[in-house]
């Protein structure tokens, strides 16, 4: 039976994922459902504001093209910094997919690799004397940082303990 009001008080809705599309120039998108078997999906999030947030700041460290089916022209994110040009055939695919690589590795939980390969680039712009290439990827490490973190609680002695909060 189809009751006439919403007696069971559901809203239809469901967890988000994030996909890296399966694209020939992939993406990083939030869905809903998971209908691309060849995409790479993580999840389930209950929150969708604290993952657009997330999928945000990985943006500006790694910037990677947002449009789902790009026209082989420069996209609009390219102007502002937050898409390096795969679209337009100013980044290698061998680049792009490396930055999906640590994409996938920081929404995996594997932010150590993240912060070593981020690390690697400031050693090799150093090396080549590319000053402002390692200050950008410095701030981008301080952007994945700050957003990335773990929260410790230091105690004085070594001990377990149970903590309740209201």
């Amino acid at each position: 039976l189809q009751p006439k009001y919403n007696v069971l008080l559901k809203d239809d809705r469901s967890f988000v994922y994030t996909q890296i599309s399966s694209h020939p120039i992939p993406g990083v998108f939030l869905t809903r459902r998971k209908y691309d078997p060849k995409s790479r999906y993580f999840g389930p999030y209950t929150k969708r504001a604290g993952i657009f947030n997330t999928i945000r700041t990985l943006r500006q460290v790694f910037p990677f093209c947002q449009d789902k089916y790009p026209t082989g022209k420069r996209c609009n994110y390219v102007s502002i910094k937050q898409c390096d040009g795969i679209c337009a055939g100013l980044e290698t695919k061998e680049e792009y997919q490396e930055k999906l690589d640590q994409i996938a590795l920081i929404l995996s939980g594997k932010t150590e690799k993240a912060e070593e390969f981020i690390k690697q680039k400031i050693q090799k712009a150093v090396e080549i004397q590319n000053f402002a290439l390692a200050a950008l990827w410095r701030d981008r490490l301080n952007w994945l940082k700050d957003t990335i973190s773990d929260q410790k609680m230091i105690l004085k002695t070594p001990q377990d303990i149970d903590l309740v909060t209201v």
